[in-house]
């Protein structure tokens, strides 16, 4: 039987292990450490980074878990690099390493965009600038619907 072929869910699955693989090289985690945190075989996590194994998404939280490093801002760096600048040194050279590959950017709708990047600044503990002020730190009232540029 032909091997099927790559469907665009299975190409981006392998683009996310890659963005894994290169966090992993960044951490300087041992490939093996992680797998025995994980509790999986030896040899396991680099047939789930090649596409051996299918790469789920409780492989990708589990391994990110074990790495330190927090969901959103790993998905903010593999789906919209542009939206976040993020203080992890690790997390902002893999940042630079996505943007190499010329990720295409995601497309939402306005008022979906403004929810998650309120949500992504929320889980970072930063109040949502309000308008005619810098983020200097000037004072006024948060005003989170200012964000849609309305």
């Amino acid at each position: 039987m032909p091997p099927r072929a790559k469907t665009s869910s299975q190409d981006e699955a392998l683009r996310i292990a890659k963005l894994v693989e290169d966090l992993i090289l960044l951490k300087k985690k041992p490939v093996r450490q992680i797998e025995r945190e994980l509790g999986i075989s030896q040899g396991t996590l680099n047939r789930i980074l090649t596409g051996k194994i299918q790469l789920k998404l409780v492989h990708l939280l589990d391994i990110l878990t074990v790495l330190d490093v927090p969901f959103a801002s790993f998905f903010v760096v593999a789906y919209a690099p542009e939206a976040v600048k993020d203080s992890s040194a690790e997390l902002a050279q893999l940042q630079r390493l996505a943007g190499a590959r010329e990720i295409p950017p995601v497309q939402l709708p306005r008022a979906e965009m403004r929810d998650l990047v309120l949500e992504l600044l929320e889980e970072l503990g930063v109040s949502a600038p309000s308008k005619g002020h810098s983020a200097a730190g000037e004072s006024g009232a948060e005003r989170p619907d200012d964000l849609d540029g309305e």
